[in-house]
C-alpha cells in the first residue's frame, strides 16, 4: 500500500515496467478509505466535513491536505486505470470489503475487522499530521489531537457498520 506516499503512480508504474521482465506482473494493494455501509446505519456525509461519524470527516480532511502535499490517499479506484497508462496488459481487479471494527457476525470478517480497529485506533496519529498538520491543511497539534478523540470514537462504534474497501491490482508486462 501506497496511499498518500508518492506523487505519480504513472511514473512509478511506468519504472515498475521498464525493470520487468517481458511477461512479469505487477501488483498493487490499496485501501479505498472511503466511508462505505450496506445498512443504513453510516450517517449521510456531510458537505462541510461536519458528519456525526468522524471517521467521514477524517477522511475528507486527510484527503483535501493529501492533495496539498502532492501525495493523493483517495488512489484505489484509480490505481488499475494508471497501470493501463503505464503500459500494463491483462489488468485484473479484486475488491474485498474490509470491516472497520468487529462488527460483522461472520468470524472471519469480524477476526479481520478486529485488526483494522487497532490499525485506526493506534495509528491514526501517524496517517494525519502530514495531511492535516503545518505542511497540510494548517492545523496545530492540540486542533489535530482533539479532532481523533472523536475519530477513535467512530472507529469503535460497532453501531456502524462501516467497511472500506481493499483493492487488489495485477497487470502483465507485455511480451514485447
Amino acid at each position: 500500500m501506497l496511499l498518500g506516499s508518492i506523487p505519480s503512480f504513472v511514473d512509478l508504474f511506468k519504472t515498475v515496467k521498464k525493470h520487468l521482465k517481458p511477461g512479469g506482473y505487477l501488483e498493487c494493494l490499496e485501501y479505498d478509505l472511503t466511508c462505505r455501509c450496506d445498512d443504513d446505519t453510516l450517517p449521510a456525509e456531510d458537505p462541510n466535513f461536519l458528519s456525526p461519524y468522524a471517521l467521514q470527516n477524517w477522511v475528507k480532511y486527510a484527503g483535501a491536505g493529501s492533495i496539498m502535499l502532492s501525495k493523493p490517499l483517495l488512489i484505489a479506484d484509480k490505481v488499475s486505470n494508471w497501470m493501463r497508462e503505464a503500459g500494463f496488459v491483462d489488468i485484473q481487479e479484486k475488491i474485498t470489503k474490509l470491516p472497520i471494527n468487529p462488527w460483522p457476525k461472520d468470524p472471519h470478517f469480524k477476526e479481520i475487522g478486529r485488526w483494522n480497529e487497532r490499525n485506526w485506533v493506534e495509528g491514526l496519529w501517524a496517517f494525519t499530521y502530514g495531511p492535516l498538520g503545518s505542511r497540510g491543511l494548517g492545523w496545530t497539534p492540540e486542533q489535530i489531537e482533539v479532532f481523533l478523540v472523536d475519530v477513535r470514537k467512530s472507529v469503535q462504534d460497532r453501531s456502524v457498520h462501516t467497511y472500506h474497501n481493499f483493492h487488489v491490482v495485477v497487470g502483465r508486462k507485455p511480451e514485447s
